[in-house]
């Protein structure tokens, strides 16, 4: 369900027992008496100050201790938050906070792993809708493969359980050209796509040539494109920890370097996700070039659990790619609450940016989190914190902001 009216209406009181002590700042969301606001101040808009200093005291009051513990030491985790939510002055727009452990937080790089699969996903059906004879359902064959697909069953199989193949196809399909020109037209100027995921060739600059067809007629060729050379990120972060294990496995001292690598900024990641749900907040020149049928589409395939689409549920349980909310539980009990997301995970960064919905209690909101866990500095070791402490954390923290959605019901 996606609500198109408010369903979460805040009162003055509710805000007022939610932060008790604090006093509404006047230029910046920040509460500097209240507990825990030390480490975790969020920034927001004058006029929604006292909101945010009240989520700010809500989460750092949480006893959970994944929580206490990355909060405590935001710099270390390199901790991000996006929170958006329906505002209590216009009930067709969204009222948004943030918080960073960075001043410049759209300046500081992490990686985002798979994240890049979403606008992949988003892209590749708008590259479809350049052609009059082939939809999402028509099957392909990348140069190479002898197994064909079609752009709806990747699409799948990256929301399902997040397939680097998959991803790597609708790369060929795209090339990097393609993500990087519609990043800058819908302004996404923080983000960039330099490469492949997990496979040998992942920063072949020249794509494969695809064909799609019918029965066993070729239809449609694509020709290989050679997309322009990918410079350096120059962004606060790029090189990160003390050591790492380079592509030969061994151990090289000093940082690890990231400049050349996919970034997919927090911020843009959440306005993928709001402009997909709510196309109708923002310019016919900053939407997505998709139909109605190619969105619903995306946003109901977002929400679906590997077992949805046929995949063993002993290897691929259903909170495989849901962190927030969700990452604590192997099965997702409650029919009524969904989250349509796309997460991230490797070299110790988890991020997850999602559209949560609780049917039952008619809350929706929008959460994009990220957090790095890699106790021993040491990168591409494989030796990650993920289980213990980072998808923990996520779920957690999911869970406290919907209790804070409906503690302001």
């Amino acid at each position: 369900m996606l609500f198109t009216k408010n369903l979460n209406s805040i009162s003055t009181a509710a805000i007022a027992l939610l932060f008790l002590a604090c006093s509404k700042s006047n230029t910046q969301s920040q509460c500097t008496s209240c507990p825990g606001s030390s480490g975790l101040q969020f920034q927001s808009k004058p006029e929604y100050s006292n909101t945010a200093e009240a989520l700010s005291k809500w989460i750092s009051d949480s006893e959970n201790n994944s929580i206490q513990e990355i909060i405590s030491q935001p710099e270390k985790f390199e901790l991000q938050i996006r929170y958006s939510r329906r505002s209590t002055i216009d009930h067709t727009e969204y009222e948004d906070y943030y918080f960073s452990y960075a001043p410049k937080e759209e300046k500081h790089y992490f990686y985002p792993a798979s994240t890049v699969k979403l606008p992949a996903a988003i892209f590749a059906l708008e590259k479809l809708n350049e052609f009059e004879n082939i939809n999402r359902n028509t099957p392909f064959l990348v140069q190479g493969d002898t197994l064909p697909i079609s752009t709806s069953r990747c699409i799948e199989q990256i929301f399902a359980v997040s397939d680097n193949k998959a991803n790597n196809l609708l790369f060929e399909l795209l090339g990097a050209d393609y993500y990087n020109r519609r990043f800058i037209e819908l302004g996404f100027e923080n983000s960039r796509i330099s490469h492949r995921l997990s496979a040998a060739n992942s920063a072949e600059q020249t794509t494969l040539p695809i064909y799609f067809f019918e029965n066993t007629d070729t239809i449609l060729s694509i020709a290989s494109q050679t997309n322009a050379p990918i410079g350096k990120l120059d962004l606060m972060g790029i090189e990160k920890g003390i050591s790492y294990i380079d592509d030969n496995g061994q151990r090289k001292e000093g940082p690890f370097d990231f400049s050349l690598k996919n970034w997919y900024d927090l911020k843009d990641q959440m306005q993928t996700v709001k402009r997909l749900i709510h196309p109708e907040l923002y310019a016919e020149n900053m939407r997505f070039k998709i139909n109605d049928e190619q969105r619903a589409f995306l946003i109901e395939t977002m929400a679906k659990t590997p077992k949805d689409l046929g995949y063993d549920q002993s290897t691929y349980f259903d909170s495989y790619v849901k962190f927030l909310v969700f990452g604590d539980q192997k099965q997702l009990d409650n029919p009524f609450l969904k989250s349509h997301n796309k997460v991230g995970l490797a070299y110790g960064t988890l991020t997850d940016t999602g559209y949560i919905v609780d049917e039952e209690n008619q809350i929706d909101f929008f959460l994009s989190v990220t957090v790095l866990v890699n106790k021993n500095e040491q990168f591409n070791d494989g030796v990650y914190e993920y289980d213990k402490l980072g998808i923990p954390f996520m779920a957690a923290l999911g869970k406290r902001i919907l209790a804070f959605e409906k503690n302001l019901k």
